[in-house]
């Protein structure tokens, strides 16, 4: 009867230790300072997460330095090899997809999904209400050669170099 008034005790679970999941920090690709080579498209579709991120329109713009997460998007609906790149966990663009090939073979090689990048954030101009400049973001990535994707790899051995033959002079 004490049963049905005040419900049954339910056996306690046994506590169970979980052990916190470990997770390695996301590399930084290493590139030389104040060099953003890499451009990223697709901006004008994400001016207001931009506009988020730096702050809305100024009279003479901004040129801002900041971190960039650069993912493999391989459920893109457009094109399997694309990469999308975020600040602050908003898509602000992607690749090239020249570049999007490159650099997404080399996280696969790395067997890497994302890595991080510094990110220069620039534009923003508004002289008038008519007349003002979207956001454009560039990457510290190289666009041709060997990417250090900062895991500690060495770049491939430079091939030798094949020494000119010389052919003799007639006479």
């Amino acid at each position: 009867m004490f049963g049905w008034l005040f419900g049954r005790r339910k056996a306690k679970a046994p506590i169970v230790a979980v052990q916190p999941v470990r997770r390695e920090p996301t590399p930084m690709v290493q590139w030389r300072p104040d060099s953003f080579p890499m451009p990223v498209v697709g901006e004008s579709h994400y001016q207001d997460a931009l506009v988020a991120i730096f702050g809305r329109h100024r009279r003479y713009g901004t040129e801002e330095e900041t971190e960039a997460l650069v993912r493999l998007d391989p459920m893109n609906a457009y094109d399997p090899n694309a990469v999308v790149v975020t600040i602050d966990n908003r898509i602000v663009g992607f690749l090239p997809r020249d570049q999007a090939v490159r650099v997404g073979a080399a996280l696969r090689e790395a067997k890497l999904t994302q890595v991080r990048a510094r990110a220069q954030g620039r534009g923003g101009w508004r002289t008038n209400q008519y007349d003002e400049g979207h956001y454009g973001v560039k990457l510290a990535i190289p666009t041709y050669g060997w990417i250090d994707l900062g895991v500690g790899a060495s770049p491939p051995p430079k091939p030798p170099r094949k020494k000119p033959v010389r052919k003799p002079k007639a006479s």
